[in-house]
């Protein structure tokens, strides 16, 4: 149990300090499904219509605030989660690497900069 602690301690803390980052592979091998949707750009199904990019990049903003939390808890600053930066990476293959940037920025990045 103290490993845990420690090891979320020291993770949060390399994320905070910009030397870690987070990779996504979106290199299908299986290729596309019916119209050049990858799985990471279909809709899952889920009542939210969000394919898996989405709840991905959501999951990073989320990651971005609980980062922020625990510099201003451990550090007293006052940063927010527009403050943290994590590096984000989608390893893409050369069948899917136009449509994936395309879906992904089409969406704005998901309201990740």
């Amino acid at each position: 149990q103290e490993h845990v602690i420690a090891y979320k301690e020291l993770g949060m803390r390399q994320l905070a300090d910009g030397t870690v980052a987070v990779v996504m592979l979106a290199a299908d091998l299986e290729g596309c499904f019916a119209d050049d949707h990858y799985r990471g750009c279909m809709d899952l199904g889920l009542v939210s219509g969000k394919s898996l990019f989405q709840l991905y990049f959501e999951r990073l903003i989320r990651l971005k605030r609980l980062v922020a939390r625990h510099q201003q808890l451990r550090g007293g600053s006052k940063a927010s989660r527009t403050d943290v930066h994590v590096a984000v990476y989608v390893m893409t293959n050369h069948l899917n690497h136009d449509t994936v940037v395309s879906y992904v920025k089409g969406h704005g990045c998901f309201g990740i900069p």
